[in-house]
């Protein structure tokens, strides 16, 4: 009895600190239960969703969808999205491909590791790539201004710098590089968003840039990347209909936009 005692008082003594305690362990496996088995169960049911919407399933050593990894990788530059970045590797989780006018359209879940100092730092994300000739004299990417410039959240590494864009007034009265930053590589011939694509960009700024439109038709963190051989479309992992419905008619949207480049 005495140990029994002895053991209640010291439960009831410690009350709150095993409180705390077990909250931690409940939430970190919430997490692990989201990452290993929630998530990937909504992926693979968004993915099935649009085989029956003309996108076919295709293999993840597929050559064309490696080929068009390999040309537009990486789509977000270091420290905008995961561990995606100069140096990180993207391993093809699962993947659909849409053929039309332009050729092969991409939608791709994809598992990006990074080597740090503090070991492997790894990530999900869901991509868009639209491998095709564009007529650009160098890579860059565009993402929306309030996420690169936010404070307390790293900034796009020194391998690409910021490129002063000329200023354009949208409808609302704000210029295009109040919304987005445009980033290349230092010493890479200058590059210039053209007219149609800016205009494009206006139009999605509701899924690029915080608190412009509708949470369901917010893509966190959004990334594109566009090249001489073809352009991409980067986002940490999406899970719901209505976001990865937004990325897709923004897909459309832009591809559309660059026809008139």
């Amino acid at each position: 009895m005495t140990n029994g005692a002895e053991w209640l008082a010291w439960l009831s003594e410690n009350r709150d600190g095993l409180l705390v305690v077990g909250g931690f362990v409940g939430f970190v496996a919430l997490i692990v239960l989201w990452a290993a088995v929630i998530a990937p169960r909504r992926v693979l049911r968004l993915f099935t969703r649009l085989e029956t919407q003309g996108w076919r399933a295709v293999a993840p050593e597929d050559a064309s969808l490696l080929r068009a990894m390999e040309i537009l990788w990486p789509v977000a530059p270091s420290g905008c999205i995961g561990a995606s970045g100069a140096g990180s590797e993207g391993v093809v989780v699962r993947a659909l491909v849409r053929t039309g006018r332009n050729g092969a359209r991409f939608l791709v879940q994809v598992k990006t590791q990074q080597r740090t100092e503090d070991g492997l730092s790894s990530s999900f994300e869901t991509l868009v790539l639209e491998p095709r000739p564009l007529s650009l004299a160098a890579p860059m990417y565009v993402l929306a201004r309030p996420y690169s410039l936010r404070p307390g959240r790293p900034r796009p590494s020194e391998d690409v710098i910021e490129v002063p864009q000329s200023e354009h007034t949208a409808s609302d009265g704000q210029d295009f590089a109040s919304m987005y930053a445009v980033l290349a590589h230092p010493g890479d011939p200058a590059v210039r968003l053209s007219a149609g694509l800016r205009k494009a960009l206006w139009a999605s700024a509701d899924a690029f840039v915080p608190q412009r439109g509708p949470i369901a038709r917010r893509l966190p963190n959004a990334c594109m990347r566009l090249t001489p051989s073809g352009w991409g479309l980067a986002v940490p992992l999406l899970t719901e209909a209505a976001s990865m419905e937004s990325l897709l008619e923004t897909a459309d949207h832009l591809s559309a936009a660059l026809d008139q480049a």
